[in-house]
């Protein structure tokens, strides 16, 4: 059974709606060409799997300046380099077994610099999509993937809002809603592709302007950074995907 829909393929979906459109991060095809054209665009990317691995292979690399690139690996290993080719074959050496795509980097931090993505669990009942719980997932401080397979720890959404991001109980109401609408329009919309499927679990990050970035859209997430971030959700969950139709 499927777990993941392709990164290229979430990307494709989710531009064809007005809604999720202006929140999905600038996504190609890796190789030289594209790789270069992106770290022009953007002081960093991601280079990662275009299918689920849990958090393994991703890869970030940083624009340090106009001829220094840093190279930072899921497993903590950083390098330097001098030209976008040393980056590439840096990345062809550590990559895994997969086909790899190059992302926009997003800056989703909390206030004492640690990487962050919210995980959206979405079930479909009586026809309609609703969303049936949040979590958070933090990177310790020398890394940069969140996956608690990779070092990640699990938090509540609240943590991540109110310490995390220091929003006021207003902020984190607000949020809480433009997260919930972005993510069932992601969801309706890839429903139609996939019209099989009655629930999605759909990862997101929040830049520094407040800005909601829809990172990928999993099919049948895995409930246990629920479990271990947020128990009081993590039941809730498990009484609405009993009513998923």
């Amino acid at each position: 059974m499927a777990s993941v829909i392709s990164k290229i393929g979430n990307v494709k979906l989710l531009k064809r709606n007005r809604l999720t459109a202006p929140h999905v991060p600038a996504t190609q095809w890796l190789d030289l060409n594209n790789l270069t054209n992106m770290l022009h665009h953007f002081p960093n990317v991601y280079v990662k799997p275009n299918d689920c691995a849990k958090g393994r292979g991703i890869i970030r690399v940083d624009r340090l300046g106009d001829k220094q690139f840093r190279v930072r690996t899921w497993e903590g290993v950083t390098s330097l380099h001098r030209s976008t080719s040393s980056v590439l074959a840096q990345i062809r050496r550590v990559q895994i077994k997969r086909r790899y795509i190059v992302q926009q980097g997003i800056p989703s931090l909390t206030k004492d610099g640690n990487f962050f993505d919210i995980r959206v669990h979405l079930v479909r009942i009586g026809g309609r999509w609703k969303m049936a719980g949040a979590v958070g997932k933090v990177a310790t401080k020398s890394r940069i993937v969140t996956n608690r397979h990779s070092g990640g720890n699990p938090v509540s959404v609240g943590e991540i809002l109110e310490r995390g991001l220091g929003y006021k109980p207003v902020e984190r109401h607000n949020m809480l809603e433009k997260m919930e609408n972005i993510c069932t329009g992601a969801v309706r919309t890839i429903s139609r592709a996939y019209p099989k499927w009655r629930e999605f679990g759909v990862d997101l990050g929040i830049d520094s302007k407040g800005d909601i970035w829809i990172y990928e859209v999993n099919i049948t997430p895995g409930l246990m950074v629920f479990k271990h971030g947020d128990l009081p959700a993590f039941y809730h969950v498990l009484k609405m995907r009993k009513q998923a139709v």
